[in-house]
């Protein structure tokens, strides 16, 4: 039986509180209901584990942060997963993982299907789990991968058919959502050793924390050297210079010929 993905609303994820009055409450509930699937998408997307877990602390530290800004989403599940997808697929991530010894371990681990999916470009890659995995309709996929609808269906049929010719033997390329629901059910949730909810959310203020003393100590370093810099530096201001009638006046007198 396929699993849709349903987007859930503020007022349910606030668990019967009001989301202005009790934030904490409504972002404990919110972590509950989505962080160990938000984690299995990522790990999906990109064949790592490391990064799927990396991915949903950085989403849930940015919501707590804009935590007015996400109970008010109509979708916040939405907002988190384009946050987590968006952190896990930029480049720089992919050149890390260039770099790691195990790249590449966690896909092999399950299979031809989930090794042909990783190497899809980016782009397509997410537009195929969000509308064929996850179940989301066109519109909303091509929204949250910020393209055209005509773009996403571009790019759900060419991963659809990239998929069929590396994984003959598992998928046919028809509708990749059974294959991809399967994937996501064969990842574990949350490791052990991840922030529980209030763990979580303690985890995002000793970071604003960290990067606001980091800030001034920062801005700090920079007037000082920018005082001593004026204080021990060379004088290269121009030395003033003299009018023509000045310099006639400072001029010696040369004496005569008969003098």
């Amino acid at each position: 039986m396929r699993v849709v993905y349903r987007p859930v609303a503020a007022t349910v994820l606030a668990a019967g509180t009001d989301g202005a009055a009790d934030p904490e409450g409504a972002f404990d509930a919110l972590y509950l209901h989505s962080a160990g699937a938000l984690r299995r998408q990522v790990a999906v997307l990109t064949g790592d584990r490391e990064l799927a877990a990396r991915a949903v602390r950085r989403a849930f530290d940015l919501a707590w942060q804009r935590w007015p800004e996400v109970a008010r989403d109509s979708d916040p599940a939405g907002w988190l997963r384009a946050a987590a997808h968006t952190y896990a697929m930029t480049p720089w991530q992919r050149l890390l993982r260039r770099h790691r010894k195990n790249r590449g371990k966690d896909a092999a681990d399950r299979g031809a299907l989930a090794q042909a999916l990783v190497r899809l470009h980016p782009e397509r890659r997410r537009a195929l789990l969000l509308h064929d995995g996850l179940g989301l309709s066109l519109a909303v996929t091509a929204a949250e991968v910020e393209s055209s609808t005509t773009a996403a269906a571009s790019r759900i049929i060419g991963a659809r058919r990239q998929l069929a010719s590396a994984a003959p033997d598992e998928y046919d390329g028809g509708d990749a959502g059974p294959h991809l629901t399967a994937l996501l059910a064969a990842e574990p949730g949350l490791p052990e050793g991840e922030p529980a909810p209030a763990g979580m959310r303690e985890y995002s203020e000793r970071g604003v924390r960290r990067r606001t003393v980091g800030a001034f100590a920062a801005a700090g370093v920079i007037v000082l050297a920018t005082t001593v810099g004026v204080i021990v530096g060379p004088d290269h201001s121009p030395r003033p210079s003299h009018s023509p009638a000045q310099q006639q006046v400072q001029q010696p007198a040369v004496p005569s010929a008969g003098g």
